[in-house]
């Protein structure tokens, strides 16, 4: 197939109010537009090397927003790099860890996008055990943590913590912040003072404690703290809790 696009810059639309309408309705009352794409075969570095899934996440979401996609299919997502197959493949040695699949997830979800997930069957039919291993760490990270990634999206108008990602809730109440690499003991974050009802682990469901900061004298362990940032750090256990990647829920006011 082929396509050719002409730029009609003359040509008046008027379907601005398909679009209002549009903007308001829930994800799941929308069509479904999926995006297939194989991993290590849709961009490289220049040395020919395949982008890590976290890099993949930065580039490939804005483009299929860009592009009017609602959904990426990674194809197969157990199994990048691509190594003669776009399924099952016997002697693939380059299976994804815990810490990769789920960041994928959490990456992909924090930039807008929707991620569904795909393994090839064997020829006789079954999943590999191998698949099945890796469709278990979806399914044991979600069991509690879902919250943050089913009805979610990009958490816009929020920064970052350092080593975070974040998504928000549909109706804006919830902000989840996931711990991509834990923090020793507290976690800043900028913008939330006066915002925030409560905090807790989703994993367990345990209360964190919080603090709401006016500057920089007042969290000497944080540089560059000024007190018109609203920041707030929440106390974290020293060690981390034993899960992929701990997410945090916080009910704004």
């Amino acid at each position: 197939n082929a396509s050719k696009y002409y730029e009609i810059p003359n040509f008046a639309w008027n379907d601005q109010k398909w679009k209002n309408k549009a903007s308001k309705q829930s994800l799941y009352a929308r069509p479904m537009n999926i995006y297939e794409v194989n991993a290590s075969s849709w961009r490289l570095y220049p040395d020919g090397n395949p982008f890590s899934y976290a890099k993949m996440a930065e580039e490939l979401v804005p483009y299929v927003k860009e592009m009017g996609y609602t959904h990426v299919e990674l194809m197969p997502i157990t199994e990048y790099p691509f190594s003669g197959s776009w399924g099952y493949y016997r002697d693939e040695l380059t299976w994804k860890s815990p810490e990769m699949l789920i960041g994928l997830l959490i990456n992909t979800v924090s930039r807008g996008g929707n991620l569904i997930m795909n393994v090839g069957p064997t020829g006789r039919g079954n999943f590999d055990d191998r698949a099945n291993k890796a469709l278990a760490v979806y399914e044991k990270w979600m069991k509690y943590n879902a919250p943050s990634i089913y009805g979610c999206t990009e958490a816009e108008g929020f920064e970052e913590p350092r080593d975070c990602r974040l998504t928000m809730s549909e109706d804006g109440k919830r902000l989840y912040v996931h711990l991509m690499a834990y923090p020793f003991g507290r976690l800043y974050i900028k913008g939330l003072r006066d915002k925030i009802k409560n905090a807790r682990f989703l994993h367990d469901g345990s209360e964190l404690l919080f603090v709401e900061r006016k500057g920089y004298s007042e969290a000497p362990y944080y540089d560059g703290m000024a007190e018109e940032d609203g920041w707030v750090f929440i106390t974290l256990p020293v060690v981390k809790p034993d899960v992929i990647i701990p997410v945090i829920e916080i009910n704004l006011k």
